[in-house]
């Protein structure tokens, strides 16, 4: 048995055998979160050959690099006493976990544009946290703390509200309108009318006035501050500092050194990019689902799947040849189990399997609540078939219903059962066990794909796959008594929004959960296998009711689920293991999942790289 990795804490049991096991018997389920996707560790390609060891993905190393040259164009530190302009900067790149910086001495180069505006940020931002530690400081037994942590901003001095004005205003006049059409749009106006939005909050209607004016070079944002002022007169300026409001202009910071660079974000980052998007002019933002729900009051929902599309589209780019190496041992082991599964079923059907071996053969399993492709990118990489089950909705109604589609990818050296085609898409409805599965171009099918038609593993994104390629051609058709045939365009469904997050959790819409899952996790239970929570946070509600609802209902609570989180405290493990019957482990998935995957793919004597493979 390998050693546990260092800075794990005691987990409930040993998850090496835990692991080892569901995979021998093709049985070890991942969900997979959008904690997994933003993992920094990658296996990468070097002239041809698979690196043995994961690095760290190198454009991490370019934002890195991008924090020390910011460092190196503000004031530079007096001895141990670090300016307040260098501290904002450092407090924002803790708090993404950029550590050890290494600041120059002097800038090598002039500012650029952006520069400028992220200097300006950081003198800003520097400036609010030392007017904010004042005032608690001369405020007695901290009365002011009100208002979900902010103080007032009648008592400081004109002195320091001017520079307030002066702060804000440097901002406004260095925002880079004049974007690089190759790259992806910082959202230059948006920025202006939120920096605005919090000046009001901050600095009262005169504050906002006084930018307003001067806004007047740039029409559209000195319309929207106009409307925005004209429906605020007469209403109670705050003219309090709020530490929220601190760390939305620290994310608005960050933003800019990472916007344009291929990572998958955190749920954190993309709420923050989708609330600058949205029309309100008042920061900060809230949790993802909510800026998606007020950023669809601008756009329709086909508008908000090209947005996320395109997006994750991008973000795609950085992993094409440099997969997670979470998600590059994952797809190791999917490609194994489905070898495993193929081997097995041709036993079974040779008549030379144990006859007293009655477990249900299950096909590999993976599910997913992120909207990205490196799933699907390890399996390419492995060299493996998969087929990707996802979500469609006709979009007619408040309450559409949701159809489920089947996309097939062959790998350019699989057996070749659709010579035709590399990809094709099918629809899924009204599965029954005792149907078959007949794939085609664009043909609908009615029923669970069997082992025989199975080429690969199944990705199951539940929350919608938007990088898919368009849908158009499904017409979805329904039939009325008396009545032609009536045929409606099917669309890309997301699970983004507050309304479609909370209505997939509580089956408000029909088909939220395609039914062959529920079939699925009761034969999980039988076979003993596993269901792995990766990359999701247990302060996020709505994930305790997924976690509760499909695994103890759909699979009458019979199948062992392991969860893993970075701090287990007695709450936590009490919920877990007491009411969701999650058997907890403790550690970030680095170290508390990878090496243990891989270890146990290793006993196996499953290839390392996906170049031996190719060779076994």
């Amino acid at each position: 048995m390998t050693s546990r990795p260092p800075g794990w804490a005691t987990p409930i049991y040993e998850p090496e055998t835990e692991i080892r096991t569901p995979l021998n018997v093709g049985a070890f389920v991942p969900f997979v979160g959008a904690g997994a996707s933003s993992l920094r560790w990658v296996r990468r390609v070097d002239n041809g050959s698979w690196e043995r060891d994961p690095e760290m993905h190198p454009n991490w190393g370019l934002i890195q690099r991008r924090v020390e040259s910011l460092g190196a164009h503000l004031p530079a530190s007096a001895g141990d006493v670090i300016s307040k302009e260098r501290g904002y900067l450092l407090r924002v790149a803790s708090e993404h976990s950029l550590d050890d910086m290494a600041f120059l001495e002097s800038p090598t180069s002039e500012q650029t544009p952006l520069q400028v505006l992220q200097v300006n940020l950081c003198r800003l931002g520097g400036m609010l946290w030392e007017v904010f530690g004042s005032v608690v400081a001369h405020v007695h037994e901290g009365a002011s703390l009100s208002q979900g942590g902010s103080v007032p901003l009648s008592s400081v001095e004109p002195g320091v509200r001017s520079s307030l004005e002066e702060g804000f205003r440097n901002i406004m006049q260095a925002i880079p309108f004049k974007e690089d059409e190759a790259s992806p749009s910082l959202y230059p106006h948006n920025i202006a009318v939120k920096v605005a939005g919090l000046a009001h909050a901050i600095l009262g209607r005169r504050g906002f006035l006084a930018l307003a004016d001067e806004s007047t070079g740039q029409s559209d944002i000195h319309e929207l501050m106009m409307t925005f002022a004209a429906s605020s007169a007469g209403r109670a300026s705050d003219e309090r500092l709020s530490t929220d409001q601190i760390e939305w202009l620290g994310e608005l910071l960050w933003y800019t050194l990472r916007f344009d660079v291929p990572l998958y974000p955190t749920t954190q980052e993309l709420a923050f990019e989708l609330s600058l998007i949205a029309t309100p002019i008042r920061p900060p933002s809230g949790p993802l689902e909510q800026a998606a729900q007020v950023l669809l009051k601008d756009l329709p929902q086909t508008g908000l799947v090209d947005l996320i599309a395109k997006r994750f589209g991008f973000f795609d780019t950085g992993y094409s040849s440099s997969p997670i190496e979470l998600y590059f041992q994952i797809g190791r082991a999917l490609r194994f189990q489905f070898d495993y599964f193929s081997l097995r079923l041709k036993a079974r059907r040779d008549g030379v399997l144990d006859p007293n071996d009655t477990q249900t053969l299950l096909p590999p399993l993976v599910i997913t609540t992120n909207y990205d492709s490196a799933l699907e990118t390890v399996l390419r990489l492995w060299g493996s078939s998969y087929h990707v089950v996802y979500p469609l909705t006709s979009g007619e109604g408040d309450n559409p219903d949701i159809r489920w589609a089947v996309k097939t990818y062959e790998s350019p050296g699989a057996r070749g059962r659709y010579p035709y085609l590399t990809e094709h898409i099918v629809l899924l409805k009204n599965l029954s066990e005792s149907e078959t599965y007949v794939p085609g171009p664009n043909s609908v099918v009615t029923a669970f794909p069997d082992g025989d038609s199975l080429i690969g593993p199944l990705i199951l994104k539940l929350h919608g796959s938007p990088s898919d390629a368009s849908t158009a051609v499904f017409m979805d058709q329904h039939e009325q008594k008396g009545q032609d045939i009536q045929r409606r365009q099917l669309q890309h469904f997301l699970v983004l929004s507050e309304k479609f997050y909370l209505e997939s959790l509580l089956e408000a819409r029909r088909g939220a959960v395609p039914s062959f899952l529920h079939i699925y996790l009761t034969e999980l239970a039988q076979n003993r296998g596993a269901l792995w929570f990766l990359g999701y946070s247990l302060s996020d509600w709505p994930v305790r009711v997924q976690m509760y609802r499909r695994v103890r209902k759909d699979s009458q609570g019979k199948v062992a689920t392991v969860a893993v989180f970075p701090t287990i405290d007695q709450f936590r493990r009490a919920l877990l293991v007491d009411e969701l019957h999650v058997d907890p482990i403790a550690g970030d998935l680095n170290r508390a999942v990878t090496p243990v995957l891989r270890a146990a793919l290793e006993t196996l004597r499953v290839p390392a790289t996906p170049t031996q493979w190719k060779v076994r």
